[in-house]
């Protein structure tokens, strides 16, 4: 019989599937005087945007600082765009936040670097997108390096538009492997602070060993989403025994870490994106899926920072012409004085030229 901790894992895994209704883009573009333009399309099914300001259908907080447009876009779809320029980098990582979605406790960082180096100025850019999985069980046994990185890139359709069947049947199989792995992290937490509970509570009739034979059975009897109150009624249910119901009291307020982690996971896989990044002057490198003309693209998920961190970089240089005139005339100078030194006549001449001047 399948147990509930199995639903309750598949969900998280279909979340992705059956959530995202909606489709982000998040633009910017770095400009070499350091602002940054930002430019935010969601592409909505709801006409209401048409007629009805006060609803947000983008990822952030949006105030009279963004500038909004809403228009059909090609079939049905509403394009909701919002535009913002940003004076520098401290002000866009202090005010540009997520704050309307499910990534806005998301840790999250973006790096933007200038650098230097006589002949060219260097920028780098870098956003990480930290692991979401706070489980720390070794995925050796469970599943591959390679079917990793297999099961990270599954959702890059989003951005190059190919749809492989067979590629897609591979990523069922990975997907079931990746499955057990968190079904096995998310029962070896529960059981370890359930055994540490029941210490506490030093109840005769209820020992920790009971916990890690009984486990699915009494996951079998919380009824909808797992929760802690659930699953403490669900063990008085099974266990026959009232005091399980002291485990609701603040001591023992650790239970919650579990549900806390669980929901972490859950909401993460509510939210997906393509973020596209345009950078000041000639592109030398990236790790992006796409690139279009001069727009770096990435599609990002939950799958990407599920069990890893997940970065976009990308590097682009300018030429710096006035170090190249600099440069010339530098060398010009040097060599017209080598060429003198290496001549006595002339020299000599010129010697007999500067005193005639300071006379």
């Amino acid at each position: 019989m399948k147990t509930k901790i199995i639903s309750i894992v598949a969900l998280i895994f279909f979340l992705f599937v059956v959530a995202c209704i909606s489709r982000k883009e998040i633009v910017k573009k770095f400009n070499k005087d350091g602002t940054i333009k930002v430019t935010v399309n969601t592409y909505e099914e709801d006409t209401n945007y048409l007629h009805n300001s006060a609803i947000n259908p983008f990822p952030m907080r949006t105030d009279n600082r963004w500038t909004l447009s809403f228009a059909r876009d090609t079939g049905k779809k509403i394009r909701c765009t919002a535009i913002r320029n940003f004076s520098s980098l401290i002000m866009l990582q202090k005010t540009f936040i997520l704050n309307n979605s499910k990534w806005e406790k998301l840790s999250h960082e973006l790096k933007f670097r200038k650098k230097f180096l006589w002949f060219y100025t260097i920028y780098d850019y870098n956003e990480i997108f930290h692991r979401i999985n706070p489980f720390d069980l070794s995925t050796d046994g469970f599943i591959s390096e390679n079917e990793i990185r297999m099961w990270k890139s599954r959702d890059d359709a989003l951005v190059t538009n190919i749809y492989d069947k067979k590629t897609d049947s591979i990523n069922s199989a990975i997907n079931d492997k990746a499955e057990n792995w968190l079904k096995a992290c998310f029962k070896m937490e529960l059981v370890s602070n359930l055994k540490k509970a029941l210490e506490i509570l030093n109840d005769p009739n209820l020992k920790p060993s009971l916990i890690a034979d009984n486990i699915d059975t009494i996951l079998n009897l919380c009824p909808g989403d797992f929760n802690t109150k659930k699953l403490i009624a669900a063990m008085a249910g099974y266990f026959r025994d009232k005091n399980v119901y002291k485990l609701l009291d603040k001591k023992f307020s650790f239970l919650n870490n579990t549900e806390k982690r669980y929901k972490l996971i859950v909401d993460n896989f509510y939210e997906e994106a393509v973020f596209k990044i345009v950078m000041p002057g000639t592109l030398t490198g990236n790790n992006a899926q796409k690139m279009k003309h001069d727009t770096l693209c990435w599609s990002v998920t939950a799958y990407k920072f599920y069990f890893d961190n997940y970065e976009l970089k990308a590097r682009s240089r300018i030429a710096n012409i006035w170090t190249f005139w600099v440069t010339g005339i530098i060398i010009i100078l040097i060599s017209g004085i080598v060429y003198i030194n290496r001549k006595p006549d002339i020299r000599e001449k010129y010697l007999k030229i500067l005193n005639l001047h300071e006379r």
